[in-house]
This record gives C-alpha cells, sequence and structure tokens, in this order.
C-alpha cells in the first residue's frame, strides 16, 4: 500500500494594522468640542426648566382647582335624572292638588276661564 504524503501549505497572516483603519479622534476631544457640548446640554437643562415652569407646573395647578367642581358636575349629572324624576312627579301632584281646589271653590265656567 502506497501512502500518499500531505503537502504543508504556508498561510500568510494578514497584519493586523492594515485590517483594522481607525478615524482620527483629536477634533472629537478638543477643548472647543468640549465646550461646545457643554453648551448644548446647558441650553438642554434651561429648556426644560422653562418648559417645566411654564407649561407643566400650571397645567397641573389649573387640574387641581378644577378638580373638585368636576366631581361636582359629575355628581350633579349621575343624580340629575333621578332629581328631575322626583320633581316631575312633584308637579303632577301639585297640578292635581290644584286642580282639586280649583274644582272644589269654583264653578265650571270659572275653571274655562283659568285654564
Amino acid at each position: 500500500m502506497v501512502k500518499k504524503i500531505k503537502t504543508i501549505k504556508r498561510i500568510k497572516k494578514k497584519s493586523v494594522s492594515k485590517k483594522f483603519t481607525f478615524d482620527d479622534d483629536t477634533r472629537n476631544y478638543s477643548a472647543m468640542s468640549n465646550l461646545r457640548n457643554l453648551i448644548v446640554l446647558v441650553v438642554l437643562i434651561v429648556a426644560f426648566f422653562i418648559t417645566q415652569m411654564g407649561i407643566i407646573l400650571p397645567t397641573n395647578n389649573k387640574a387641581k382647582m378644577m378638580k373638585p367642581d368636576l366631581i361636582t358636575r359629575k355628581n350633579a349629572l349621575e343624580k340629575g335624572e333621578i332629581l328631575q324624576q322626583s320633581l316631575s312627579d312633584k308637579e303632577k301632584i301639585a297640578n292635581s292638588a290644584f286642580n282639586n281646589i280649583k274644582i272644589s271653590i269654583a264653578s265650571p265656567d270659572q275653571i274655562r276661564s283659568w285654564s
């Protein structure tokens, strides 16, 4: 039996410096860049506080002031139908009592003139 001999091939490695290329970072860490980032941060913080004081807090205060009134209105709407029904019942009772009084006091000719 004849054995074949394997040939070993050399693989050349690529250099690391050619594989990774890095951009120049010096401008990202310069004094002007840091100053610009600081100014942007300060502007954002000031804008947040202006929004907080000018819009959010007044809106919350108005909502707190309106809350009791809204609760009262909600209760009135819920109980309004019951109140309306009781008032219409009382009106019917008053009208029937008035008609009874008219009949007991006056003659039929006078009743026609009242209506």
